[in-house]
């Protein structure tokens, strides 16, 4: 199991852990959580379109190392 998804999964786990559920569709959802890892600069674009599409559905925690590796409103997501 790679790094980034040990943390996303004790993230959503706790989330369960404290009553949350998970759903199908991101409409559905309170909070989105989203692993990431910037390796390279491809990874990162899609990382950060997925981010912005999923945002203007619900609140999105990012985990991972993202939000470290960027500057601007991303370094408030969370992360490593």
């Amino acid at each position: 199991m790679h790094p980034q998804q040990a943390e996303t999964g004790l993230y959503v786990n706790r989330l369960l852990s404290e009553g949350a559920e998970l759903v199908q569709r991101p409409e559905e959802a309170d909070i989105g959580v989203i692993g990431t890892c910037v390796v390279i600069r491809h990874t990162e674009e899609k990382m950060l379109r997925r981010i912005e599409e999923l945002s203007s559905k619900v609140r999105v925690k990012v985990t991972g190392c993202l939000p470290r590796s960027v500057s601007g409103p991303a370094r408030g997501w969370g992360g490593c």
